[in-house]
């Protein structure tokens, strides 16, 4: 944890979707959407630009990531490890649908990763709402 403190993502009912958390929490996040959007927008499109914006982007997310994980208490933390093992399946899913459609000369690998990660988040919220619902 390099910058995002844990009680910045702190939610009140311990939740990971949940978006009842203090003030700076709002205030990194949007920090973070800043920097990609603004940042790739009006920057030059070059490479190196680009790589830099993107690996900006990619280490506040999983700084936030972090900070996220270390203020949940036990419960929340076997649910969410439940819902990300079982969204983890659609790597397997995905790479086998990459094997199919590669056999048939029709791959069309931006709408495979966005079919994949669109099916995998919605079977972690769905995991997660039912292990809430259930405890």
């Amino acid at each position: 944890m390099v910058i995002a403190k844990s009680e910045w993502f702190k939610n009140k009912n311990g939740s990971f979707f949940d978006l009842k958390m203090p003030w700076q929490g709002y205030v990194y996040l949007l920090c973070m959407a800043t920097v990609m959007l603004f940042g790739g927008i009006f920057l030059p499109d070059n490479p190196i630009t680009n790589i830099t914006i993107g690996g900006l982007f990619i280490f506040l997310l999983f700084d936030m990531m972090y900070a996220k994980l270390k203020s949940m208490d036990e419960r929340a933390k076997s649910h969410y490890s439940i819902a990300m093992r079982n969204s983890s399946w659609m790597i397997i899913t995905g790479i086998m649908s990459y094997i199919i459609l590669t056999s048939f000369n029709t791959m069309n690998l931006p709408l495979l990763f966005i079919i994949t990660g669109g099916i995998g988040g919605i079977i972690s919220i769905a995991t997660h709402y039912k292990l809430e619902k259930n405890n």
